[in-house]
């Protein structure tokens, strides 16, 4: 969509997209953010400290998801409405970037950790 023809269906899209969440992020966003990181936490301390291998993997997957939907959203409050197609279509280009940066490290991240938790289970 981002090179094709069908730019004003972009534009109405990502607009109505960025008006999602921003109400999402403005009423129900604090009660999200506690609970999301209360579970989050969990997972972490049940996964790390005690050593539980289903909680470390579900980290892996909450922690990343996390700080992309903390990505997106930052993403969301700087695109204003009113602004132009072109100023939409480089935001989004930014926030793929960014994603696939941080999915980037986030991958590099686990494999280093599994591979640390293979080497001193063998040894």
């Amino acid at each position: 969509m981002l090179r094709g023809g069908q730019s004003d269906y972009l534009g109405s899209v990502v607009d109505l997209h960025c008006r999602r969440v921003s109400s999402y992020s403005d009423t129900v966003g604090v009660v999200l953010v506690g609970i999301v990181s209360a579970f989050v936490s969990a997972g972490l301390i049940l996964g790390f400290f005690y050593g539980n291998e289903l909680f470390k993997a579900l980290s892996f997957i909450l922690v990343p998801e996390v700080g992309i939907i903390y990505i997106s959203v930052n993403c969301v409050k700087r695109v204003k409405p009113n602004a132009s197609l072109n100023a939409k279509i480089e935001a989004l280009k930014k926030l793929h970037l960014k994603i696939q940066v941080f999915g980037g490290i986030c991958i590099f991240c686990a494999g280093i950790i599994g591979f640390s938790h293979l080497l001193t289970k063998t040894l």
